[in-house]
């Protein structure tokens, strides 16, 4: 409130009036005081002239000189002043009353500096302001002494009179207070209003508002700066709105880029950050600076690099590796010119090359397995073949042993290129699925059958359970339903140790609530086993391409590490999925789950 420019208005006029009246006030007094004392010497000295004062000596030597000189006073009393608040007194030498214009009882004598200097033998005129009265004293001289006259005035008229003006004074104060304030009200009101409406208007600009326009009242100062006002307002929305619009377009840019994009200040502080930065560093996106970001990457022996970098050239670092992702980064400057000086920052740009790495990656692993599994079996086509051809005489059961070799390894070979024609036909999308509606029962059945000889071969105990009630059909891709099965199935049987239990089941559930599969019928076929089991460090890479577990199980078992990738893509492609439980030295199960009616014919 103190603050206001209203209350200032009306500080400054109230003191104006106090200040002026408290001026004149003291004029007015101190010329009132003035006044009075000056015409009450003016009238004594007027009285007692040196020929008055002179027949006032000769009154000295009558017989009564007391009376004597009390009607020659009475007789230029009204010269005097003399009245209730003025009396004259006629003194000794030594101060003693003698006569006056009232009795003894009634005197009122003082011992002031004038009548001490007349006492001494001299006239004395001096006033004093400190004094409570006015008085004036002249010696009266005689034959053998002296005699003093002494008037004195209790200054009661001159302060009634002073405090009749303090009285007007006061009143007219009070007056000039009101009218001062109800006049700095309306001055201050006609100053503030305006001021006021442009304060809101700003606060509204500032918010965002730049519709309302204001009303000019007046020509004055005040009728321009509100003109001007209106005049930025509309300036100021249209370079907000160009201004807007640019950043929403860079913000559009920045929110859809895949790319982690973030800006740094001239100081390495936090300017911009995209949401796919902000995903990316979640944990300390509150912190972000430059310097913490280099840290965080480990990139610490570029930091020099990155602040020395030239304005115009981008300092990439490719396949970064972070939070299981590979990054190619590149480290640039900013440059932009305000008003108020050249400012600069940094910008970075993380491109996430994960699955052009990881594809990279798999391929020139795809590569050197195929290499790896085509050139184990072509090695030994090709050295049964040298030796059949560098020995025509050797014997004819050892002849028919290599030539067998050839034939199994052909096979191999044959069975390797049929499967990784099944994967690439997964992959491109170019199966050919030949759906048809058939019981899983009956298939589960058929595929224990095929398999049992070599359980049994194994001495392993293999099992089936079947649900009891009627279950439907599916409709799926029989043949494909049947090779993931029988190559689950073997697979237990495969890395199980002798003497082994292979357990097969099949349920119908009308919902599976699952991380991967909806609400909805599904038919679950397990394959359990107390096999080797798998290390936990495994299972997440068991379904890759030419994935082996050679440590848990043995190389000698043959296999080209992909019939479960087949089997996982298979059930996929089906709308199911296949989950794995294991425990090393306890056993695996692997459990699929396919939908009543397969995904590519609904």
């Amino acid at each position: 409130m103190f603050k206001k420019l209203q209350f200032k208005v009306i500080l400054v006029l109230v003191s104006f009036i106090i200040l002026v009246l408290t001026v004149v006030g003291i004029i007015l007094i101190s010329n009132i005081f003035n006044y009075y004392t000056s015409e009450f010497l003016g009238q004594q000295e007027e009285v007692f002239t040196k020929s008055f004062q002179n027949e006032l000596s000769l009154l000295l030597e009558t017989d009564d000189p007391a009376l004597q000189l009390k009607n020659a006073l009475n007789a230029h009393s009204a010269r005097m002043g003399i009245d209730s608040y003025r009396n004259y007194y006629v003194l000794t030498s030594d101060g003693e009353y003698m006569s006056g214009s009232t009795d003894r009882e009634s005197a009122d004598i003082r011992m002031t500096e004038n009548l001490l200097s007349a006492i001494s033998g001299e006239s004395s005129h001096i006033q004093s302001a400190g004094n409570k009265v006015m008085d004036y004293a002249t010696v009266i001289p005689s034959s053998n002494d002296f005699i003093i006259v002494y008037v004195v005035d209790s200054k009661e008229e001159m302060n009634e009179f002073s405090m009749m003006v303090f009285s007007i004074l006061i009143q007219s104060l009070l007056v000039g207070l009101v009218l001062a304030l109800i006049l700095s009200l309306i001055l201050s009101n006609a100053i503030t209003a305006p001021i006021q409406n442009i304060t809101k208007k700003a606060t509204s600009v500032a918010e965002g508002n730049f519709d309302e326009k204001l009303a000019v009242h007046s020509n004055d100062e005040i009728g321009t700066l509100t003109s001007t006002f209106n005049k930025m307002a509309e300036d100021l929305e249209s370079t907000m709105r160009e201004i807007s619009g640019e950043r929403q377009k860079l913000e559009t840019i920045f929110y859809y880029l895949n790319d982690a994009v973030i800006a740094f200040d001239s100081d390495g502080r936090l300017l911009h950050i995209n949401p796919t930065a902000k995903e990316l560093f979640a944990e300390f996106v509150d912190t972000m600076s430059l310097d913490k970001l280099i840290d965080e990457l480990d990139l610490e022996s570029l930091s020099e690099s990155v602040h020395s970098n030239s304005d115009h050239d981008a300092l990439i670092i490719n396949n970064v590796n972070y939070k299981s992702n590979v990054f190619d980064i590149s480290f640039g400057k900013l440059r932009f010119d305000l008003s108020d000086g050249v400012f600069g920052g940094y910008i970075t740009v993380l491109h996430d090359i994960t699955e052009h790495f990881e594809l990279e990656k798999s391929r020139r692993e795809f590569i050197a397995n195929v290499s790896h599994e085509l050139g184990t079996p072509l090695t030994s086509i090709k050295g049964a073949a040298e030796t059949i051809a560098t020995n025509p005489d050797m014997p004819e059961e050892i002849q028919a042993s290599f030539l067998q070799m050839v034939i199994g390894e052909s096979d191999r070979m044959s069975h390797i290129v049929k499967e990784l024609l099944v994967i690439s036909r997964l992959d491109n999308k170019r199966m050919m699925w030949n759906p048809s509606s058939f019981s899983l029962s009956d298939l589960l059945t058929h595929c224990i059958e095929v398999v049992r000889g070599e359980a049994d071969n194994c001495g392993h105990t293999l099992s089936l359970t079947l649900p009891t009630d009627t279950v439907p059909s599916v409709e799926a891709d029989r043949e494909k339903v049947e090779q993931v099965l029988l190559n689950l199935i073997q697979n237990a049987i495969k890395y199980t140790q002798s003497n082994g239990k292979i357990d097969v089941s099949l349920e119908f559930l009308k919902t599976h609530s699952t991380a991967t599969l909806p609400n909805g019928d599904w038919f679950c076929i397990k394959v359990s086993d107390n096999g080797t089991g798998i290390p936990e460090d495994d299972i997440p890479h068991i379904f890759e391409r030419f994935y082996r577990v050679e440590k848990a199980r043995s190389s000698d078992k043959g296999g080209t590490g992909l019939g479960l990738a087949i089997a996982k893509e298979i059930a996929l492609e089906h709308g199911g999925d296949i989950e794995i439980e294991s425990t090393v030295g306890v056993g695996t199960t692997f459990t699929v789950y396919l939908p009543c009616k397969a995904k590519y014919i609904q």
